[in-house]
């Protein structure tokens, strides 16, 4: 009897020392069950993250070492509105690469015109443990994803763009044009009467002075041009914006200039293709600096009598290059005079954000929308 109950109290000590054990199994487990549910909710809000900020860096790039600048800006801006585990998600330059999107996958490239692809990649993010550091010792792990956006190519000729310059220009200045050549430099005259095939152009309403100053700065900044919409001209000289092209030409604006166009000929500073230095507001250091950008071909007539004192229809997008202004009022040999340059560069092919349609007239086609590509 007495040797009986000793060997069921052994059986119920080693039962206990068993169930004791497989306690901590089952604990141990179900804590890594916990952690990894964690760990891949952090890194599936890193990669969501991640793919945010590489569309909108490929969103911005466009050929240009500006456009990789805000590149950086745009992935920086879009993640620091993100977070993992609640926790802000701070990119650094070494997490955004650039380079080129092919038959071989991405390629890295320091070579602005190349890029058309941007890569994101995080594999530092902490993400601290609840029970594994209980069970294990294991108290924090890092989450790492990775993500490549491109630029798509461009799919047609331009029928809408939200990013232009602020003039009309008439499509007749393109039809003497000899294939193969640009047109010839383009003079806005402002004062004595405005007298040439240039003028300020608004989409949406009157060109006034601080709207014309905005689309200078941002050129993306209002409603966008249409082909088959109308456009409002304007040939008034608006001082204040013609002082905003002289700062930015100058590079003394927050807006920094663009260099000049390689398929055109630098103009001479002859009073023809180009205001003289002593009528120029351009310092000669900076002659060649140009702000660039599509700009809306309009239905204006003939270019012998063309009439800006109506609303013009919106016939095609082109390229085109403001590059030297006068806007003194007094000094210089032609100090009454008020004046704007731009060159139209209608061979090189450029590509811009905007639906695109086979009837588009100009060298401009739309890039659709940035896409995700596969690692």
């Amino acid at each position: 009897m007495g040797a009986s109950l000793g060997r069921r109290g052994s059986v119920r000590r080693g039962n206990a020392a068993t169930v004791a054990v497989c306690l901590v199994g089952l604990l141990g487990f179900g804590s890594v069950v916990v952690d990894i549910g964690i760990v891949v909710l952090a890194e599936t809000q890193l990669q969501v993250t991640l793919d945010s900020a590489a569309l909108a860096a490929a969103g911005t790039l466009d050929g240009t070492d500006a456009g990789i600048v805000a590149a950086r800006r745009a992935a920086a801006d879009i993640a620091g509105q993100h977070t993992v585990l609640g926790a802000a998600v701070t990119l650094t330059a070494d997490d955004l690469v650039f380079g080129a999107f092919g038959e071989e996958g991405f390629v890295v490239s320091s070579v602005a015109q190349e890029i058309d692809a941007a890569q994101v990649s995080v594999d530092g993010v902490p993400v601290s443990l609840t029970l594994s550091g209980v069970s294990f010792g294991l108290s924090e792990v890092d989450a790492e994803a990775s993500s490549i956006a491109r630029r798509p190519a461009g799919g047609g000729s331009l029928a809408s763009t939200q990013c232009y310059l602020p003039l009309a220009i008439p499509d007749c200045v393109l039809d003497d044009v000899t294939a193969g050549s640009q047109p010839a430099p383009m003079k806005f005259t402002f004062t004595p009467t405005p007298s040439d095939n240039v003028a300020w152009g608004r989409p949406d309403g009157q060109p006034n002075t601080n709207w014309i100053r905005n689309q200078l700065e941002d050129g993306c900044s209002d409603e966008p041009i249409v082909v088959g919409e109308w456009m409002d001209p304007s040939e008034g000289a608006h001082n204040d914006a013609l002082h905003t092209v002289r700062d930015i030409l100058n590079n003394t604006e927050s807006t920094s200039p663009d260099p000049w166009i390689d398929a055109a000929p630098m103009p001479a500073r002859d009073g023809v293709s180009a205001n003289v230095p002593t009528d120029s507001e351009i310092w000669a250091p900076n002659f060649g600096n140009v702000i660039q950008g599509p700009v809306a071909l309009v239905d204006a007539g003939d270019c012998g009598s063309t009439s800006f004192k109506q609303d013009l229809k919106i016939t095609g997008i082109s390229w085109g290059a403001i590059y030297d202004v006068q806007s003194k009022g007094g000094g210089g040999r032609n100090g009454s005079q008020k004046n704007l340059w731009l060159q139209l560069d209608v061979l090189t092919d450029y590509s811009s954000w905007g639906e695109t349609t086979e009837e588009g007239v100009g060298n401009v086609t739309g890039r659709g929308t940035p896409q995700l590509e596969m690692m």
